[in-house]
């Protein structure tokens, strides 16, 4: 498999990670923000803002979720499922199974979905032990996050703030909210509100997504121009625990519903005898790319 095609796979599932933190604000963001958020917050529907505090505030007291999630993005002819497990709290880390074919890796295993975990800021893939070259009598690949997200980026996703349900946060600070009524997820009447945030609010996974700070461009070659990002989630008005979550950022879109959620797991990094890091191909190719 060539590098570019690493690259391609990479910057595909690297759209996973930043949902997992893209709309999540820090306590200094937060403070950073608060007058045109508040400004912000009093246009908005005043229902749906409690509504959005109720889910947020019920949501965090877990550490980690059941999630499946589909991911569509500029130029992407398969969409990428993948369904596991999301873990938060003292570092974000996630074990998930993706289609193969949607990630471009089928010349690196014979499985249908590939075994993928996020930890310690890094990708792990599952592949097949090769007869030659660098993935040669490996179980596993490593790309670490800094090589599709930039330092900062990859910082910003590994802090605490990087979670599943951390854009919940960002709702409040929406320049636009609606509710859409009830609907049926997954068997259950669920309430839906949709909502507008603005790349520039978003802190460093903003600056990721528009391409400032020197972000690497793969990331943006996935979404396209992105000014604003739309939001939308459904609510089980019994628990106030998001049940789906959808994100539309540029020509990205995200969808992620919720099963059960409960409390830490542990991701269990792989050997490096058995791991081939090809990080500093990734970042050698994006180099090129952006030079």
């Amino acid at each position: 498999m060539s590098v570019r095609n690493q690259l391609t796979a990479a910057a595909g599932i690297s759209v996973v990670l930043v949902l997992a933190g893209v709309t999540g604000c820090s306590a200094q963001q937060a403070k950073d923000t608060a007058t045109s958020a508040a400004d912000a917050a009093a246009q908005a529907n005043k229902a749906v803002m409690a509504a959005f505090a109720r889910t947020s505030d019920k949501a965090q007291g877990f550490t980690s979720a059941e999630v499946t999630m589909t991911v569509s993005g500029k130029d992407q002819t398969k969409p990428l499922t993948m369904t596991g497990t999301y873990t938060w709290g003292r570092e974000h880390s996630y074990d998930a199974l993706v289609n193969t074919d949607s990630m471009g890796m089928g010349k690196l295993t014979s499985r249908k979905t590939m075994r993928m975990l996020n930890t310690h800021g890094a990708y792990f893939y599952q592949i097949d032990p090769q007869p030659t070259g660098p993935f040669k009598d490996k179980h596993w690949m490593k790309v670490d996050a800094s090589a599709i997200l930039g330092d900062k980026g990859a910082a910003g996703l590994r802090s605490a703030d990087a979670d599943p349900t951390a854009g919940l946060k960002s709702l409040k600070y929406a320049s636009d909210a609606t509710d859409l009524g009830t609907e049926t997820v997954q068997g259950k009447q669920a309430r839906h509100y949709r909502a507008v945030i603005e790349a520039d609010r978003l802190g460093a996974a903003g600056n990721a997504l528009t391409g400032k700070d020197g972000a690497p461009s793969a990331l943006n070659d996935f979404t396209g121009t992105v000014h604003e990002v739309t939001l939308g989630v459904w609510v089980d008005p019994r628990t106030d625990l998001p049940v789906r979550w959808e994100q539309t950022m540029g020509a990205a879109k995200v969808t992620m519903e919720f099963g059960a959620f409960g409390h830490t797991t542990t991701v269990t990094v792989p050997s490096a005898s058995d791991t081939a890091d090809i990080t500093q191909a990734v970042k050698d190719e994006q180099a090129k790319r952006t030079g």
